[in-house]
């Protein structure tokens, strides 16, 4: 009859079956065969990882060339703009004189000016007749 495991904790040292030399080759072969496995899947995790972040700095180098691409648009777009303003400035300043505004700002400011002109005569020399005058401007 064969004997249990407790039985063989329980017989004496010499007794007990020994280990060959070939079962603890097994052993460590097959707990090394494990370790492989498990750096195995870490390698395979790790490489999907690389493989990951390679394509989002691929992503992001993209990303950032077209925004600099973009900026760089931008300042060309914004130095034309500017351009066309201050060109648009200078012939709207050299031929303000020219405008229907102008001559209505010149007209008005001119009897303005005139107006207080007679009011000052007017308060200087209250005894003289300027009504002649004040038909000449336009209110």
């Amino acid at each position: 009859m064969g004997t249990s495991g407790a039985q063989k904790l329980k017989a004496p040292i010499q007794d007990r079956p020994r280990p060959t030399l070939k079962r603890l080759l097994r052993k460590e072969v097959s707990s090394h065969q494990k370790k492989v496995v498990g750096l195995s899947e870490e390698v395979v995790a790790k490489e999907a990882d690389i493989t990951n972040l390679t394509s989002n700095l691929e992503i992001f180098t993209n990303g950032k060339l077209d925004i600099e691409e973009a900026v760089t648009n931008l300042l060309a777009e914004k130095e034309s703009l500017e351009g066309r303003l201050e060109n648009s400035n200078a012939e709207f300043n050299a031929n303000f004189h020219n405008i229907e505004a102008y001559a209505i700002f010149s007209n008005y400011f001119t009897n303005v000016g005139h107006h207080e002109v007679l009011n000052a005569l007017r308060l200087e020399h209250p005894d003289l007749d300027i009504s002649s005058l004040e038909a000449m401007f336009l209110w």
